[in-house]
């Protein structure tokens, strides 16, 4: 009987890489039994491709689920003290223990006996160490902690979370670079893929990530009427996603935005926020979400993005984007559908939010051009 194990980085929220580990789970047919490892998860299976999967994770269900942030927890607990206990209960505080993480999951698979291992990483899923085993291996990014931008993202870290970073990142560094031995690799950019080359010596072919629903992308006319918002659909952290300074620059400009989803930093984002900023919850109603994306007037993010899932999907829906000029999104515009940012202090981000909202866009190019080049240069071969 044919073994196969899919390693993931963690399976919380289920958004674009988790999207791209279940396509490349329905990708891979020629196994008799599967079983999903991940270091933390919601969920303790996952119905994909007509079959059920188990979830394995690194510590007990019981612990697992103790540490899943769950932004509900807000709404429960509405003194301090109990916040504070939410906090840490968020999953992100195991940061620190990766390392044994990574030796408990590790076991577990070589328990399991898989004759294949495919991993997805985005983080630190790539450093399993199962010997002997043939291994593909899809990467989103390498993890922040070995690249040189992470000193940025440092000190967005509260204090106690900054020191224990600073004790345990040089571990972690040194033995992701450790793990660089794998039977097939792909990259989800060439971007990532340099990355890749420059960060772990390791060669690696692009494989751009699928589009999830692409049909009902595809079917999707541009919008007639253009409403007087821009949008961000994203998770509401700080870090990477540097939510807080579209915020700033919205309320600097005194401009409409509607921001969908949530996340850790959530309640400091509504803190900051002035009265053209409106928040929505998490919306799984798809059709609702492209509604909302396709009649605003842009789409903006300024994240450290490695893919671009969510350009894609706002292009097919014929809108423009303002977009960070770094990692892989660059391969993806053209000069017809974008203003990208260069440089992120204030004055810079209002000088060029300024020329976007001034220009005009043509939005059937836009939607045409996109879904051309979808067609002629995806692949997905892993």
């Amino acid at each position: 009987m044919k073994k196969v194990a899919f390693v993931h980085d963690r399976l919380v929220f289920l958004w674009g890489a988790d999207k791209v580990f279940f396509q490349l789970i329905e990708d891979e047919k020629n196994y008799d039994d599967a079983t999903i490892f991940t270091l933390i998860s919601k969920y303790k299976h996952l119905d994909i491709a007509w079959k059920k999967i188990t979830i394995i994770t690194a510590l007990p269900h019981r612990i697992n689920n103790w540490f899943i942030y769950r932004s509900t927890d807000k709404k429960k607990f509405t003194n301090y003290f109990s916040r504070q206990f939410s906090r840490v209960r968020n999953y992100r505080n195991l940061i620190v223990f990766f390392p044994i993480l990574l030796q408990l999951l590790s076991y577990k698979i070589r328990k399991y006996n898989p004759q294949k291992i495919i991993i997805s990483s985005a983080n630190v899923s790539k450093n399993i160490n199962v010997p002997w085993v043939y291994k593909k291996l899809y990467i989103h990014s390498p993890i922040m902690y070995v690249q040189k931008e992470f000193k940025k993202f440092f000190e967005k870290f509260n204090y106690p979370t900054r020191v224990l970073l600073y004790i345990i990142t040089p571990y972690i560094r040194k033995r992701d670079k450790k793990f660089t031995t794998f039977d097939e690799v792909r990259s989800n950019s060439f971007h990532t893929a340099k990355l890749v080359k420059q960060t772990y010596k390791i060669e690696s072919k692009v494989a751009y990530p699928i589009v999830p629903e692409k049909e009902l992308y595809f079917q999707q006319k541009v919008a007639k009427k253009i409403d007087d918002y821009y949008i961000y659909v994203g998770r509401l952290v700080n870090t990477l996603r540097d939510v807080d300074k579209i915020i700033h620059l919205c309320n600097q400009t005194q401009t409409k935005l509607i921001i969908i989803w949530s996340w850790a930093d959530e309640e400091h984002l509504h803190s900051i926020a002035w009265e053209t900023i409106h928040f929505m919850w998490y919306i799984s109603d798809r059709k609702k979400i492209i509604s909302l994306v396709k009649k605003s007037k842009g789409y903006i993010n300024l994240a450290y993005e490695s893919s671009w899932m969510s350009t894609v999907e706002a292009m097919l829906l014929g809108v423009p984007i303002l977009w960070y000029n770094k990692w892989g999104t660059a391969e993806l515009v053209d000069k017809k559908s974008w203003y990208l940012v260069n440089k992120k202090d204030m004055k810079s981000l209002i000088e060029w939010f300024n020329k976007f909202c001034s220009n005009s866009y043509d939005r059937h190019y836009i939607q045409k051009n996109i879904q051309q080049r979808i067609e002629k240069f995806w692949r997905h071969t892993m």
